[in-house]
């Protein structure tokens, strides 16, 4: 025990000159750290710790707060950083627990403080007191997006946005795993590497692309994982709908086929629009490499004919001209739409019919229309 020597002198009684001396013991002062965390404590929170001193002989006492970054703090030396990242010689003393170590890299587990204490006439407290504090660790944060060009229609690519947060780890350490469960067994599909499509000082967005060739249900499942091993999964729930019939839009002349129209002058029959999930007239300018192109199948019943016959004819119009006919003769010009999907089966279905829908849903959405004209 560390000892000060204090020297009284008294005087003697009865005015009798003289004096004696008095040893007084400097006894070591206590210290004690109170009111520690009962939650978990993140990197980045705000920590309060309170110290209480006192000295058996009455002297002020000063404390002194040391605060080590580490990892497990179970070995000063070699699992926590050399310098405190904070101290303070006041009772109560607050600190943010740091993100990472020193080197900027490492992330903070754990934080060991020491706490010593000493009078004014230099004794010091035995031992220095220690807290280890566990520091928890925020799982990451994901928000998901899904958009689609075209209705998510098989073939096309349904673009998947995964955002990635994290309360206490750099966002770009974060790393994704993607995993896909397919409507039927072995059903077909593409999923595109993710890359990188934004990111800020708290977010990285990562994109991929869902190329499915089956119908139905699909879930894409996103897992982030931290340095530390934390895992958050999140879902994206897609369905793949069938690629519609395109639409016949626009028909030039009007196709009415309970009219018959005069063929006065040579004139152009035309279908300048088709809309459809994938397949369009006219051809898509936008880049998009789902996009491809409607064709036309082009047919004739010439005046006293009994059937339509093809025609040599792939583009969207097909000129009549009534001086290649005699007065009085009827002519019947047809075309059909068609994308991508082989749909021979409905356009068989409709028979001879004037107009053919193949989607019953959508009466207006006609893949055959017939022009009827008479030549006066």
């Amino acid at each position: 025990m560390k000892r000060a020597l204090v020297v009284v002198a008294l005087a003697a009684a009865g005015g009798a000159s003289g004096c004696f001396y008095e040893a007084q013991l400097d006894e070591r002062p206590s210290v004690a750290i109170v009111d520690q965390p009962t939650t978990t404590v993140y990197r980045g929170n705000v920590v309060t710790l309170q110290a209480t001193a006192s000295s058996p002989t009455g002297n002020a006492v000063t404390v002194q707060w040391a605060i080590y970054a580490c990892t497990n703090a179970s070995d000063q030396a070699t699992d926590c950083d050399a310098t405190p990242f904070d101290s303070d010689t006041t009772n109560t003393t607050s600190f943010t627990v740091p993100l990472t170590r020193a080197d900027g890299l490492t992330p903070t587990l754990a934080v060991r403080v020491l706490l010593d204490a000493e009078d004014d006439l230099g004794a010091t407290a035995q031992p220095t007191q220690e807290l280890i504090i566990p520091i928890g660790d925020h799982p990451p944060v994901l928000v998901l997006a899904q958009a689609s060009a075209h209705d998510d229609a098989v073939g096309s690519h349904v673009i998947l946005d995964a955002q990635v947060s994290d309360p206490d780890d750099v966002p770009s350490l974060v790393a994704l795993s993607w995993s896909v469960v397919t409507p039927s067994p072995n059903a077909n599909y593409t999923l595109s590497a993710a890359t990188v499509v934004g990111s800020d000082a708290t977010t990285v967005t990562y994109a991929s692309e869902l190329d499915a060739q089956v119908t139905g249900g699909w879930t894409v499942a996103v897992t982030a994982t931290d340095p530390e091993g934390a895992t958050t999964t999140q879902s994206f729930a897609v369905t793949i709908n069938n690629d519609l019939p395109p639409c016949i839009a626009s028909p030039s002349p009007v196709a009415d086929p309970t009219q018959v129209y005069p063929l006065v002058d040579a004139t152009l029959f035309e279908v300048p629009i088709v809309t459809d999930d994938l397949d369009v007239y006219p051809p898509s300018q936008s880049g998009d490499p789902d996009f491809g192109v409607a064709t036309f199948h082009w047919s004739i019943e010439e005046p006293g004919g009994s059937a339509f016959a093809p025609l040599d004819v792939t583009g969207n119009g097909v000129p009549l001209d009534p001086s290649t006919y005699n007065s009085g003769d009827v002519i019947q010009l047809r075309v059909e739409a068609h994308d991508r999907v082989d749909r021979s089966a409905g356009f068989t279905a409709c028979g001879d019919a004037a107009t053919c829908t193949l989607d019953l849903s959508r009466p207006t959405c006609l893949q055959r229309i017939t022009w009827t004209v008479e030549v006066p």
